[in-house]
This record gives structure tokens, C-alpha cells and sequence, in this order.
């Protein structure tokens, strides 16, 4: 995929055959990881928190997209990769021990907005 970085190639193609789960399913992991930087914005100062938090509305938009019927059947893995990358900590940096932790998820999430067409979600 364009735009995809290259530290995050490994893990987005383990992702993507992972089976489909459920968007309700997402969402809640998403609120849930969503809760976890609040929390650690309290202890820490040495991450993006604020990258962090507009991540998880973008991957809240992308599902509810999904759930709207804006996102074809063949694309929910795109989404759903893009959504679990995010989830993962320790993915191409970890999220919560570098001010460039969130950088490569923006990455993905960028690279998977603009493969769908969904260029008002990009994250600048």
C-alpha cells in the first residue's frame, strides 16, 4: 500500500489475514486503548498524547464509516489492520515511550485513509 511505512510493512501484513472482527468490537478496543493514553498523559511527558487521542477519533470515524456502509466488505481488513496497528503498543516505536511514538501509526492510518478515499481523515 502507498504510503505505508516501511517499519510498519512486517506487522500490516500479519494483520491483514487476520479474520474480520466485528466493528463493535473495534470500537470498544479502540475507546478502550483511547482511555489508556489519557491515563498515561497523567504519568508521562514523553510522548504525543494529543497525536495519540486525534488517532483514535480517526480510527472511531474509519468504523463508523464502516458501520455506515461507506467502507466495501473487501476493504474491512484494510481497516481493521489499520485500527489493530494503532491498538499495538509496541508496533514500529512504542506509542508511549518516544515523542515519535505515534509517528508510524499516523503513517498507516494516513496510508489507509487515502487508499479509500477518505482524504478529510488524514492526520497532518
Amino acid at each position: 500500500m502507498k504510503g505505508l511505512p516501511r517499519e510498519a510493512r512486517g506487522i500490516w501484513a500479519e494483520l491483514l489475514e487476520a479474520p474480520v472482527a466485528e466493528v463493535a468490537t473495534l470500537r470498544d478496543e479502540v475507546m478502550g486503548y483511547r482511555k489508556k493514553i489519557e491515563a498515561e498523559a497523567v504519568t508521562r511527558d514523553l510522548f504525543d498524547h494529543e497525536l495519540g487521542l486525534r488517532l483514535a477519533d480517526s480510527c472511531g470515524e474509519l468504523l463508523k464509516r464502516w458501520d455506515a456502509g461507506s467502507v466495501p466488505p473487501e476493504q474491512r481488513n484494510v481497516v481493521q489492520a489499520a485500527v489493530r496497528y494503532f491498538l499495538r503498543q509496541r508496533d514500529g516505536e512504542d506509542d508511549f515511550e518516544s515523542v515519535t511514538g505515534f509517528d508510524d501509526d499516523a503513517a498507516v492510518i494516513n496510508a489507509v485513509v487515502a487508499h479509500l478515499g477518505f482524504d478529510d481523515l488524514s492526520l497532518d
